[in-house]
Parts: C-alpha cells; sequence; structure tokens
C-alpha cells in the first residue's frame, strides 16, 4: 500500500466523517464491512481515490435526490486489505464515525458475528422526525465517543 502523510489520513478522515458511508454487505454466509463515499464534486473525489489507489470509482447518474448538482461520483471499498488499511489509517482522525470504523474493524476478524452487523447498522444516523430540521435533531444526538 501506498506511504502517505499524517494530513492525507486526516484530510480522509474528514471527507469520511462528513460524506462517507461505513456500513456492510454479506457474502455466502459471512459478513465484510464496506466503506462508500459520494460527492457531487466527482473531479475532487477522483483526486481522493487516485491518491489512495484502493477501491472503486463510479460516476452515478443524476436522481431525482441529486438532481441539482447532476451527476456524482461515488468512491467504493470492499475489499478486506484495502478496507482495514482505510480504517486503520483514519481511525486516529475519525471523530464522528470512529466508533462505527471500531465496530468495522472488529467485523473483519470475526465475520460470523452477526451482533457487530447490527451494532453497525444501529450507529448510523438515526431518522429525524418529520418537520424538525436536521441541525435542530442532530443537535439533540451525541456526537463521537
Amino acid at each position: 500500500m501506498k506511504e502517505l502523510l499524517d494530513t492525507d489520513w486526516a484530510y480522509l478522515a474528514g471527507f469520511i466523517d462528513g460524506e462517507g458511508c461505513i456500513g456492510s454487505s454479506r457474502s455466502r454466509d459471512r459478513w465484510y464491512p464496506r466503506l462508500t463515499i459520494t460527492q457531487a464534486d466527482q473531479m475532487f473525489l477522483l483526486e481522493l481515490y487516485k491518491l489512495f489507489g484502493v477501491g472503486r470509482f463510479t460516476y452515478r447518474k443524476p436522481t431525482v435526490k441529486n438532481k441539482a448538482t447532476g451527476f456524482s461520483g461515488q468512491w467504493s471499498i470492499r475489499s478486506s486489505p484495502s478496507i482495514k488499511w482505510i480504517l486503520e489509517g483514519v481511525l486516529p482522525y475519525l471523530r464522528l464515525k470512529k466508533t462505527q470504523a471500531e465496530v468495522a474493524l472488529r467485523l473483519l476478524e470475526n465475520r460470523d458475528e452477526e451482533d457487530l452487523v447490527l451494532e453497525l447498522s444501529a450507529l448510523k444516523e438515526p431518522k429525524r422526525p418529520v418537520g424538525l430540521k436536521r441541525q435542530e435533531f442532530l443537535a439533540t444526538q451525541k456526537v463521537g465517543d
């Protein structure tokens, strides 16, 4: 894997905290962590993808949700060695998704542990009540450790 600066890792951590999704997927009765980052500024995300050199970059067509911004880019990382490298590299710098990253790393070691999948799923941003602005809702939620 590439040798990167601490500032590269910190920068990616901020991006994951803001735009990333740390989740899991199942294949042949085993669970695998995954990391996906989607960004309207596809060229900027493409540069990050090239810098770290792992995963897959795809262009996404506009949907009803992102019609105003047009095409977006998506960087997906699913291979176990790559996920481990990325999550271990950003872990010291993560703030909002640090616990999710820790659970995902534990899932790499214990792929049969469905409890870890449930824990990871429960850590995602909860649904906010209709009519409550996102910022107001997030202010009521626990952030980080």
